[in-house]
């Protein structure tokens, strides 16, 4: 029995394929963005002050999307950063 994961893209199941050659970055400044031949471009990078060196922005991701996932992911995000700012409830009273 297959424990793999998958994703339904226009009604093809793919399999969600980890590549642990893939380093976890966490990109805090946007290089690039633009869009060319129908195309979202978007860089993002890392700070790293270091000392006395000059501060460094280094480059983390490359992405290349078509329109199709440019609209999927900004759906996504727009989801997560409504609910991220939604005020916290906790004081509600039981």
């Amino acid at each position: 029995m297959s424990t793999t994961k998958t994703i339904k893209v226009n009604g093809t199941d793919f399999a969600i394929v980890e590549d642990p050659l893939v380093p976890i970055c966490c990109p805090d400044v946007v290089t690039e963005m633009r869009l060319g031949d129908h195309m979202i471009n978007i860089s993002l990078a890392e700070s790293v002050v270091d000392g006395g060196n000059q501060p460094e922005a280094r480059i983390c991701a490359r992405m290349r999307l078509n329109l199709v996932a440019a609209q999927s992911l900004r759906a996504i995000l727009d989801g997560l950063i409504e609910k991220a700012l939604k005020p916290d409830e906790t004081n509600k009273p039981n």
